[in-house]
């Protein structure tokens, strides 16, 4: 009866909690939820939100000498909001080819606002290449497109696992 918090590493007091349960509610990678739908009794109602990724996009328009240094700063604060442990962390900012601003002149802008957050490892390409299916943190890749429909392609594979694409453009 009522809400627990619990000790994460009380694996007792959470099978306890979750056999005296009418839902559980659960948020994690897909092998937590897997582990604890095994415990939760039949008659319980169970909802599990599992692994998720987020990107962003930025268009050509927006990728101008005026906008540079906020949109550099916002996109680093975005990728550094949930330290990327969270589904709305963009793991991949995707670039359009033929802005003001060079793509890779953009990355390490944002690479340098995001160094006052920790040390992270930026990767640039100039292409769109296979969308990593997960990321351990501190990783951000930055890819470049000439067509949306090559970025719609990459992401079929993660159609399932998407949570949010942040959009600059006009």
């Amino acid at each position: 009866s009522g809400n627990s918090l619990l000790k994460a590493s009380d694996r007792k007091a959470l099978e306890r909690s979750i056999q005296a349960s009418d839902l559980v509610v659960v948020y994690g990678d897909d092998r937590t939820l897997l582990e604890i739908q095994k415990i939760v009794p039949a008659k319980t109602q169970f909802i599990g939100y599992g692994h998720r990724v987020s990107l962003g996009i930025c268009l050509k328009e927006v990728l101008t000498r005026k906008n540079l240094l906020r949109l550099a700063r916002d996109t680093a604060s975005d990728i550094w909001m949930m330290d990327q442990r969270g589904c709305l962390s963009p793991i991949v900012i995707y670039l359009e080819k033929g802005g003001e601003v060079s793509l890779l002149h953009f990355s390490q802008q944002v690479t340098k606002h995001l160094s006052r957050y920790g040390r992270w490892l930026t990767l640039y390409d100039d292409a769109v290449s296979d969308f990593p299916l997960s990321s351990k943190g501190k990783v951000i890749h930055f890819q470049a497109f000439g067509k949306l429909e090559e970025v719609y392609k990459k992401l079929k594979l993660v159609r399932s696992s998407l949570q949010s694409v942040s959009l600059e453009g006009k």
